[in-house]
């Protein structure tokens, strides 16, 4: 049977509403899936193709998007159905979610998010940092073992893992052993609670539709809550109403501005491993200003 058929026989059966697609458009997707938006005259489902060579990852996409619906605190986007299917001579893996129409948010719509994602790090119920499962950041498996030491979780599990990455790119930016000891450190006086966390809090994971705030995409896993809001100030950060909202709700300690740049080291050390460049030299320079300002 063709993928496609198959798919819309899941929606079908999930939905208890006959669908056939009448129109199929590509959208951009991630690194390492495809995207479309299908539609038949009376819906429409936005549906992502990952070829299994690349492993079930979107079925970690699909355990976050739950775990972060059920906490209750802003829209995501609806799962409808996950599954496997063949096509010619390869097996794919599909989600389909319901689709959502974005608009261009107003001030007030960023307050919002930023509430609303101050009410979701007060999900708490895993008391320990880490998740279930190792999932991925982006294209990049990233490991969560469960522990009772954020500290120790954050040097070892987020900066060392995504050290022996690149180091096995040969990619060499640090000493591993040193700058886990170095992160250890640092963070050792700091005691979060473990919070629900996105994990990979961009504004290309973030939208605004008719129901308010969303956010996709994740990487999630329970850790500091301080690590959602430094990567929102990674790459340009989110409009200042945004953390007007969240410091309305639950209000980030002055500390934060020096832990920040040990938390978005992790992503700038998984960009280099993704595209190298650049971002090479800016893991040197966030290490140094680590190190000078500590």
């Amino acid at each position: 049977m063709n993928m496609w058929h198959f798919i819309c026989e899941h929606i079908s059966d999930v939905t208890q509403t006959f669908f056939s697609i009448s129109k199929r458009n590509a959208v951009s997707g991630g690194d390492t899936h495809s995207a479309f938006v299908i539609n038949d005259e009376s819906h429409r489902y936005f549906v992502k193709i990952n070829p299994l060579v690349n492993g079930q990852r979107l079925r970690y996409e699909m355990d976050g998007l739950q775990a972060l619906s059920a906490s209750g605190t802003m829209h995501i986007p609806q799962l409808i159905c996950y599954g496997l299917a063949d096509e010619g001579a390869k097996q794919f893996e599909y989600m389909v979610l319901e689709h959502l129409r974005f608009q261009n948010p107003q001030p007030e719509a960023w307050y919002e998010l930023g509430a609303q994602l101050a009410t979701l790090h007060q999900t708490t119920t895993a008391k320990q940092s880490g998740w279930h499962e190792n999932n991925f950041i982006g294209q990049t498996a990233q490991r969560n073992t469960f522990s009772n030491d954020w500290a120790r979780f954050f040097a070892e599990h987020r900066i060392g893992n995504m050290l022996e990455h690149c180091a096995r790119r040969d990619l060499r930016v640090a000493n591993i052993d040193v700058l886990v000891t170095q992160v250890h450190r640092l963070l050792q006086p700091h005691i979060p609670q473990a919070s629900l966390l996105h994990g990979d809090l961009w504004q290309g994971n973030v939208g605004f539709c008719r129901y308010g705030p969303t956010i996709f995409d994740p990487a999630i896993y329970y850790g500091d809550r301080e690590t959602d809001i430094a990567m929102t100030e990674l790459f340009g950060a989110f409009p200042s109403p945004f953390y007007q909202g969240y410091n309305s709700v639950w209000p980030l300690a002055a500390e934060y501005e020096l832990r920040k740049h040990i938390y978005n080291l992790y992503h700038l050390l998984n960009h280099a491993l993704m595209f190298g460049g650049h971002y090479i030299d800016s893991c040197k320079s966030q290490i140094a200003q680590i190190r000078n300002v500590h």
